[in-house]
Order: C-alpha cells, then sequence, then structure tokens
C-alpha cells in the first residue's frame, strides 16, 4: 500500500541533498505531492529581518485559516504525513495538521533559521519550541542535535539519522574545464600538489583563511595550486582577493559542478570550507572520503563524527580561522605520501561501513 506525503518548502530553496532522499523513498511505495506555489505564498514572509517577523506574526491568524482548508482537502485526499522543511509551515502547519490527525516531520540542517535565533523575533523562537513537542524533529547529525537540545527541544522529539551516499557511481564532466580535471585524475601525469574545496562561495565562508593557509604553504611547497568548485554571489570578490594575495596564478575558480568524481580524483587534499556543516556539504565530504582524499577542516562543526579516527590521529581537524595550522596539515600530508594513502584507505573503509544511502533512508522511512 502506498504511503501519501505531503513536502512544504515555502523558501522554494534548493534542497537536493534532502529531496534525494525523497527519491529513493519513492521505490519504497511512498508517494511525495510539493505543496502548490499558492500554498506556498500562504505560509508568509521569509523572516529574514525584524519588520518581515513582524509582518508574520500579524498575518499569522490569517495564514492558519488558510492553511486549514489547504490542509483538510489534502486529508480528504488521503495524506497520512507532512514534511516541513522551513520554520514558516513549521509553525503554521504543525498546529494545523495535528488537529486534523496528521503526522508531522520536521527537516533541521546546518543552515536552519533556528540555529541563528538571535535574528528571530522572541516571539517565533517561543512558538518554534512549544510547537516542536507536535512534531518530529529529523537532523543529519548529533552535532545538531545537541544544538537542538540546547536550544529548549526536548530530546525525546529529535531523531538523528546517519548521512550517506550512493557508493561507486560513475559521472562524467563535461565543460570547459574538462581537460584540467581530466589530467589532473591522472596521478601519474600530475604536475602539481593539488588541494580543492567544494564549497558554495556566499558569507561567511571560510575562503580567505585558506588563502591564507595556500600563502604559507608556498614557501615550503613551490608545485601547488588550489582548484575551488562551487558559484555564490562572492566568487567575483573571491577572485579579486586571490589576485590582491598574489595567488590567481595557481588558483582555479572553475563554478559548480553537476559531477564531481573527476575533480576529487584531481585532488591530493581537500579542505572543508564551509561554515556550517549542511546535508549537501556532508555528501560532498563523504565522496571526497569515497575517492581516498585526507580531509581537513575546523574543529567544532560537526565533522567529528565523519572523519574516520585516524584522520582525527593526525591531527586532520585544526582550529577554526587557524591558517597556520591548516598550512601546516598540508604541508604534512604533502610531505607524507604513505600517510595521505593511509588515511585515504581509512577514509573508504569508514564510508563503506556506515555511510551508505540504503541506511539513511531506512532510517528515514521508519520515522515518517
Amino acid at each position: 500500500m502506498s504511503k501519501n506525503i505531503l513536502i512544504f518548502n515555502s523558501l522554494q530553496e534548493n534542497n537536493k541533498a534532502v529531496f534525494a532522499i525523497f527519491e529513493e523513498l519513492k521505490n519504497r511505495d511512498f508517494y511525495f505531492f510539493i505543496a502548490s506555489r499558492a500554498a506556498q505564498q500562504c505560509l508568509g514572509p521569509r523572516l529574514n529581518n525584524f519588520l518581515k517577523q513582524i509582518l508574520f506574526i500579524i498575518l499569522l491568524p490569517f495564514l492558519c485559516l488558510v492553511n486549514f482548508l489547504y490542509l483538510a482537502y489534502y486529508k480528504i485526499q488521503k495524506i497520512q504525513t507532512i514534511i516541513c522543511l522551513n520554520i514558516n509551515e513549521k509553525i503554521i502547519i504543525t498546529p494545523i495538521a495535528k488537529l486534523l490527525k496528521m503526522k508531522v516531520v520536521w527537516t533541521e540542517d546546518a543552515d536552519s533559521a533556528v540555529f541563528n535565533n538571535k535574528t528571530l523575533n522572541k516571539f517565533i523562537s517561543k512558538a518554534y519550541k512549544i510547537i516542536s513537542n507536535q512534531a518530529t524533529i529529523i537532523t543529519f547529525s548529533n552535532f545538531n542535535k545537541i544544538r537542538l537540545k540546547n536550544l529548549g527541544i526536548k530530546e525525546k522529539n529529535i531523531k538523528a539519522i546517519q548521512p550517506g551516499i550512493k557508493l561507486n557511481k560513475r559521472e562524467h564532466q563535461n565543460n570547459l574545464f574538462n581537460e584540467l580535471a581530466q589530467n589532473e585524475g591522472k596521478a601519474y601525469k600530475r604536475k602539481f600538489f593539488t588541494v580543492g574545496a567544494v564549497v558554495e562561495l556566499k558569507k561567511p565562508q571560510k575562503i580567505e583563511n585558506l588563502f591564507q593557509a595556500i600563502k604559507h604553504c608556498l614557501t615550503v611547497i613551490p608545485n601547488m595550486q588550489l582548484i575551488i568548485v562551487g558559484e555564490g554571489k562572492e566568487r567575483k570578490n573571491l577572485s579579486w582577493l586571490s589576485k590582491k594575495m598574489e595567488l590567481d596564478n595557481i588558483t582555479w575558480f572553475v563554478g559548480e559542478q553537476i559531477h564531481l568524481k573527476k575533480w576529487l580524483d584531481g585532488f591530493d587534499v581537500f579542505v572543508a570550507a564551509c561554515e556550517d556543516l549542511r546535508l549537501a556539504d556532508i555528501n560532498i565530504l563523504l565522496k571526497a572520503m569515497n575517492a581516498k582524499l585526507p580531509i581537513i577542516g575546523p574543529q567544532n562543526l560537526g565533522l567529528e563524527e565523519i572523519i574516520p579516527e585516524i584522520s582525527k590521529k593526525n591531527g586532520c581537524l585544526v582550529e577554526p580561522d587557524n591558517s597556520e595550522m591548516l598550512a601546516r596539515q598540508i604541508i604534512k600530508l604533502w610531505r607524507d605520501k604513505n600517510l595521505r594513502a593511509k588515511i585515504g584507505k581509512s577514509s573508504v573503509e569508514g564510508v563503506e561501513k556506515y555511510f551508505i544511502i540504503d541506511r539513511m533512508v531506512e532510517e528515514f522511512e521508519k520515522i515518517i
């Protein structure tokens, strides 16, 4: 018997990592409906400044009434479960769904508005905490589970799911940078020691800190280059910064890439340069680990749950924004090819043992 699920994504943001789970669940007799654009527009303004938050509070009774009628229709259509991705629908939809005896599931990622609660109106923060008692909250790391608990969310309502990826998926890279990726992917032809990062180029990110680390490394590693995969509004500024720091001749901004395999195969070291460890970032890290890459990243971000013990023991987690420590770890890995291979082997074993997508989907399925 099929299970019908209604998804609310009011911000219309790119949630590829979460929707990939839904795609896998389709093979398990789940059928997903996406709330219509009109319904999404009836969830109020984006809560990214004080005035919009006040407007949201003023409109709340009207928004609840409209969405009651909307959900009542879907109740008749045999919808059993609601999944809410953003804070607007969590506050509006959850009480209505519970009144209609529908199950409610929230997903909370690292960049959720609730984790930036200093910018949220106290009424909205309080409403979120109270209404959370009526939902099951799925997060993708124990790190974020602890963050939710620290905000006052009851632990019994939070389910931390281990992330996972598909293994051995062959991907092709066809664009203007294809030759660069192909040449770097052939270890026996490599002329450069390549440090790579895959990151959305927006504020705040760790790219400037990475530039400073690369600057330090150049005094020891003459044949290094930096490849940054990703797009964003800060790309132009970061390109200018690389030129200002005299790194533009060894730094490549290659834009967003749908398929990452050839790029990862061309890296020698992968640097986690994200500010928050979202599910999408975790997926990229797991792909890098599955490509036998040693990972270097900041402490106290949640990476401790993902990077194998061998990486921790060899100092691959460094103090946030400490460019000298980051540089030392890059140099250490450059000097010791055997250590890189050992960490890479451990990384692959860790992914294959703990981070496969089937296990993740099974846990998600049990909850919804």
